[in-house]
């Protein structure tokens, strides 16, 4: 299902189109806030998880990386492209933590103020390393 979601990011995104993206994200988590919150609890408790997590995420960006210049950058394993790969990740793991924080430990935050930042970020992400 979550590569369904990232399936429909579009590789070239304005900011309205990631927002809107990010809001398809947010209801994956709704509908699934049982397992999202297992797995919040399991990635919390269990450092032996980590590694299965980012492995996870590698092949996440790397689906990414198929269709979108950015994401294959990051996932190019070419030194000068360290620095993406790093903010790659930390833009996933930043979706996901936001996602996890609203949906499953009920963040009272301005949702719309949250989607805007990271989406913003997310879509200048993908212009600026085309």
């Amino acid at each position: 299902k979550i590569y369904a979601v990232f399936d429909a990011l579009p590789a070239r995104p304005t900011a309205p189109q990631t927002r809107r993206w990010l809001r398809k994200l947010l209801a994956l988590y709704a509908a699934n806030r049982q397992f999202t919150m297992l797995l919040g609890e399991v990635g919390s408790s269990e450092p032996e998880f980590f590694p299965d997590m980012i492995a996870s995420n590698d092949r996440l960006l790397a689906r990414l990386g198929d269709r979108i210049p950015a994401f294959r950058k990051a996932m190019s394993g070419q030194p000068r492209h360290a620095r993406i790969h790093v903010i790659a990740h930390l833009r996933i793991q930043h979706l996901f933590s936001f996602c996890h924080s609203v949906v499953s430990k009920g963040w009272n935050v301005d949702v719309d103020a949250g989607v805007a930042c990271l989406a913003d970020d997310l879509t200048r992400f993908i212009i600026d390393n085309e």
